[in-house]
């Protein structure tokens, strides 16, 4: 879907699907990676868990085997990348890219896991900009993945610079950004049934347990038909699925950050209690959103700073005296997503709702201290 909009959720939870609601209709806000196989540059973003990774590998696979195009692939993924020198090395030094240089074919460059690389390679923007500008854009088809938080601007702004100057290119704007949208009712039955599990079966479980804002999503679908494919049941209490639904999606940013070869600073235990922290004061403090932004920066009405959210939590036996670093740390989990700049709220207010309680129950339902 393009990037900003709100996903229509109001088939139970799941993005509703206007082709199977209403035969012969288009929809006009969500789109499948190759009916945009034409548009020069493209963004792929969306928060942790969303399946960004799967998506260009999916990508690199249709390519290479369509029948109706003929064309050089490259996959790269940036998060293993530690300097700039890798980066050119890896990606403009190597043979597929080299022979696409000499030749007359279109090459599809899909480069993975821009955020994770952005945290190693500080001079990443630079070094695509400055490597792509000598290329033969027209026939060069960019598709990069990034978190929606984390996407670079400056990026944004140089691949518009660089596709425009063209003399001579695709209808429409060359370089589109788009945001993964959650999962259809549809892409959940196809899931189960590709892991052996009766697919209607399995949705009319999660409608049971009221588990849907987990199903949509791939990271936590995968969850999910994890405990059915051991021979468990889903949990029957939503209060059990909701904690260790939400516990999955902590996990989320460790196993991104294991991938860019970053050691963990908080555990995925810390982070529940952290968000749990977060969650009790956008709640009963009602604040929209979370502001990570400078200081001198006009901070928009109904949002707390970062910096008022500091002090001590603990999980168990683990204490952690939080700095803004933590929090953002907790951010950057499959909890939060992106609402522009500098802005974070969660994925979605269930999340939110249950662990403001949980946040109670934890510290003995101790009065929450409204920030004023």
């Amino acid at each position: 879907m393009f990037r900003g909009m709100l996903p229509d959720l109001s088939d139970g939870g799941f993005l509703a699907d206007v082709g199977a609601r209403f035969p012969g209709r288009v929809p006009t806000t969500t789109f499948q990676m190759a009916t945009l196989a034409d548009i020069p540059v493209i963004g792929v973003l969306g928060e942790p868990g969303m399946g960004k990774s799967t998506v260009l590998i999916q990508e690199e696979q249709r390519l290479k085997y369509a029948r109706d195009t003929v064309c050089d692939v490259l996959r790269v993924d940036l998060t293993a990348f530690g300097s700039d020198v890798t980066v050119r090395q890896r990606i403009f030094q190597s043979k597929t890219f080299d022979a696409w240089r000499t030749g007359t074919s279109r090459l599809y460059l899909l480069l993975d896991g821009c955020d994770t690389c952005l945290q190693n390679v500080k001079p990443l923007v630079a070094t695509l900009l400055d490597e792509l500008q000598t290329q033969s854009l027209e026939r060069l088809m960019l598709r990069i993945s990034c978190r929606t938080a984390d996407w670079p601007l400056d990026l944004e702004e140089g691949l518009q610079r660089l596709w425009h100057k063209l003399p001579t290119r695709e209808e429409g704007k060359p370089v589109q950004m788009f945001e993964l949208a959650p999962l259809r009712k549809g892409d959940v039955r196809s899931a189960a049934e590709a892991a052996g599990i009766p697919g209607e079966r399995f949705l009319n479980e999660i409608e049971q347990i009221g588990g849907a804002h987990f199903a949509n999503r791939p990271i936590t679908l995968k969850f999910l038909l994890g405990i059915i494919a051991a021979g468990k049941k889903l949990p029957a209490e939503k209060a059990v699925l909701y904690r260790e639904g939400t516990r999955v999606l902590c996990d989320e940013w460790r196993a991104d950050q294991r991938r860019g070869k970053h050691p963990d600073s908080l555990s995925s235990g810390l982070r529940f209690a952290v968000a749990g922290r977060l969650a009790a004061v956008t709640i009963f403090c009602r604040r929209m959103a979370i502001w990570t932004g400078a200081r001198a920066e006009p901070m928009p009405d109904g949002d707390v700073r970062i910096d008022e959210l500091l002090g001590m939590e603990r999980f168990g036996g683990e204490r952690v005296h939080l700095t803004e670093s933590s929090i953002q740390e907790t951010l950057n989990t499959g909890l939060f997503r992106s609402m522009g700049p500098d802005r974070f709220c969660f994925s979605h207010e269930t999340y939110a709702e249950y662990l403001a309680a949980q946040y109670l129950v934890d510290h003995g339902c101790r009065r929450v201290k409204c920030l004023h």
